[in-house]
């Protein structure tokens, strides 16, 4: 699970930089496991639905995959 915490936009040098948080939970216990400083190319709003969908791609790029498990029955 990931939250982003804020966007910050350069429009000079048209990229943008994303504060995520990445949580882990285990026992419905939330806990933040890693926070990360990702650069994406183009301006973005943090209200952009296509934006998690990148930060996630731009974390795959650097070998960190986020494993969403659903607890099975």
């Amino acid at each position: 699970m990931i939250s982003i915490k804020q966007v910050e936009n350069d429009y000079v040098n048209q990229y943008t930089i994303a504060t995520v948080e990445v949580y882990e939970v285990m026992s419905g216990i939330r806990r933040v496991r890693d926070t990360f400083l990702v650069t994406l190319p183009g301006i973005h709003e943090v209200m952009d639905p296509t934006l998690d969908d990148m930060v996630l791609a731009k974390l795959a790029e650097i070998g960190y995959n986020v494993v969403v498990q659903t607890p099975t029955e």
